[in-house]
């Protein structure tokens, strides 16, 4: 606006203290919280929610409009803690408080109230902050299966900044577990554990495969499943630094 280039202009926002108040100033303006929310979209790649599809015969109730609640979950979710919160990144990586209509209550086992989406407060063993909600869960998950893979590579470039390396030539990525979730009989971890035996693959893996491993509590949607083919969920994992 006319104030800000004026400031510009005359190089006062080269002093720490206008830019500060500036930025605070343009914080508490309506298109502040539009702006945020497209940061963190863009941040969180919540396009891929677009284009993704899970098998209609495990996961029917995946459709357009799941996916246009996942999203529109996470957008208030951000908007509520930053400017209606505290605001701080631990509020939006912890908060187990989230924002659900009549799409979603079932996935989270909550209800909701109204025709939009309410406020409500999910199990905090299970969910904290943005990586465990369904928008991220169901968009780094493969049509059947969740995947360690494609969630630990988004939190190794999305959080610590470091891009993996691609997958050496020749080596297949695909992944391979009969007709459905329990067709082998294997867990999903037992699948991937593969990566970090294969020398080929364990490079990166070794730093992949942690940060995933921990939403293996998760399915291809989103929800907090029961025990895979028998055993109990094995969501630890160690990190290496």
């Amino acid at each position: 606006d006319e104030e800000l280039l004026a400031l510009a202009a005359g190089s006062e926002l080269t002093q720490p203290e206008v830019l500060e108040a500036q930025a605070r100033r343009l914080l508490e303006t309506p298109r502040a919280r539009a702006m945020v929310v497209a940061f963190h979209s863009q941040w969180l790649d919540l396009d891929r929610l677009e284009h993704t599809s899970k098998d209609p015969v495990l996961f029917p109730e995946f459709d357009e409009a799941r996916r246009a609640s996942m999203r529109a979950e996470t957008e208030r979710f951000v908007e509520h803690h930053v400017f209606d919160g505290d605001g701080t990144l631990g509020a939006l990586l912890t908060s187990s408080t989230t924002f659900v209509d009549a799409e979603l209550a079932p996935l989270y086992g909550t209800s909701a109230t109204g025709s939009g989406l309410s406020l409500v407060e999910l199990d905090p063993s299970q969910r904290a902050g943005l990586f465990t909600q369904a928008s991220f869960l169901a968009g780094h998950a493969h049509p059947k299966i969740g995947s360690p893979v494609l969630r630990g590579v988004t939190l190794l470039e999305s959080l610590l900044c470091h891009e993996p390396d691609p997958p050496p030539p020749g080596v297949d990525t695909s992944v391979t577990m009969g007709d459905g979730p329990n067709g082998d009989a294997k867990t999903t971890r037992e699948v991937y554990e593969q990566h970090v035996s294969d020398s080929a693959c364990q490079g990166c893996h070794v730093l992949i495969d942690p940060l995933g491993m921990p939403f293996e509590s998760f399915d291809a949607v989103g929800r907090h499943r029961t025990p895979e083919n028998g055993p109990p969920n094995d969501s630890t994992s160690p990190i290496t630094d």
